[in-house]
């Protein structure tokens, strides 16, 4: 077997996990910068209050609930966009309307249809959430837009400097309890990957410490370990694994060593969507370990499967739910009828070859 080889796949498996995660924190971060406010008014909803400075306008208070009675709600008759729902020939729209608070007014969005009463935004239902201007879409060339037709509708003289630099969003309560199961989700997904992706860097840093590396120092010093499974000759070798004498191998999306003496439990399972399936082998060891190898190909699992009968026939095969109760609360069972097996197994070979047993 190549030396280093188990140093070099971890490298690169741990590098392709880093910017695999990089990418999709990455992601999750400019989503959250761009939502900012609205995950920020989601924590700590936005309350609307009257004050001289429109800056001062937006107190972070609860409950979640914005202070409808302060606004004055106008329908401008313009919209965000046109859009036709699936289930519909009707043409849903998002309606502006203008809020006037203090001195300032500001623009206000609700998902409706274009004949949609505003006085629906003043029911107990509505909530909102604040948005800069400067992080809504079209919205340079919204404003003056609405100023249009604003002034042309109700014969006032309004101009950009009476507006707030903000944007009110309009919702219903229940949309809101989905926007929060929805943040939420992505939220811990967020932190779950960044969890992985510090984890990754670790690695990277000190390989000896991944599980599939860090259990070999059972048997002794890891680099001295690492340096005799190397030394092996493959039996068996597939698109990233190996059986040697003693040990089975993964150096694909992660690097592993298991020793065969020390298998206890082996099975497998068709992942994947679609076309693109893969199998996994779950492998069990006496100490409580569980270690996987991933994107087993049907010939590799197959392949990998019958080497392994071949070489430990006394383990347990087979994913069932009697083996997985026996492995979480009477694995000392499990050990006694491997060791029966492995008695019965070397006394079937002598009496097969004709030596006798001495």
């Amino acid at each position: 077997m190549e030396q280093g080889l188990l140093k070099k796949s971890a490298i690169k498996n741990n590098l392709m996990w880093i910017v695999i995660l990089g990418v999709i924190c990455g992601g999750l971060s400019f989503f959250g910068y761009q939502n900012k406010d609205y995950l920020k008014s989601l924590i700590k909803p936005i309350v609307l209050q009257q004050e001289e400075n429109y800056d001062e306008y937006y107190e972070q208070i609860l409950p979640p609930i914005t202070n409808l009675d302060q606004l004055y709600i106008l329908n401008t008759y313009f919209y965000l966009y046109e859009q036709e729902t699936p289930s519909s020939k009707e043409r849903k729209t998002d309606g502006i309307y203008l809020t006037q608070l203090g001195n300032k007014m500001i623009i206000c969005v609700y998902p409706s249809t274009a004949d949609e009463d505003p006085d629906v935004l003043l029911t107990e239902d509505m909530v909102g959430y604040i948005k800069n201007t400067s992080e809504v879409d079209r919205y340079s060339e919204l404003l003056p837009e609405v100023i249009k037709d604003f002034n042309s509708y109700y014969g006032t003289e309004f101009t950009e400097e009476d507006f707030a630099p903000k944007v009110l969003y309009m919702e219903s309560k229940s949309n809101l309890i989905v926007n929060y199961i929805v943040t939420g989700a992505i939220v811990i997904f967020g932190l779950a990957m960044i969890i992985y992706l510090i984890k990754y860097v670790i690695y990277l840093i000190n390989f000896k410490g991944m599980k599939g590396i860090r259990h070999l120092k059972k048997y002794g010093e890891i680099t001295s370990v690492i340096d005799e499974i190397e030394s092996e000759q493959p039996i068996y070798v597939g698109k990233g694994q190996m059986i040697t004498e003693n040990w089975i191998i993964s150096t694909k999306l992660n690097t592993c060593a298991v020793k065969l003496e020390n298998i206890i439990w082996v099975y497998t399972k068709l992942k994947g969507i679609s076309e693109v399936q893969y199998y996994t082998l779950y492998i069990h060891t006496k100490d409580g370990d569980k270690f996987v190898i991933n994107t087993l190909t049907e010939m590799n699992h197959t392949q990998v499967l019958n080497q392994l009968k071949e070489m430990i026939p006394w383990i347990y095969y087979g994913e069932t739910s009697q083996t997985h109760n026996l492995w979480k609360k009477q694995r000392q069972i499990m050990l006694d009828e491997i060791e029966a097996n492995k008695k019965i197994i070397s006394l079937n070979q002598i009496q097969d070859t004709g030596i006798e047993e001495v």
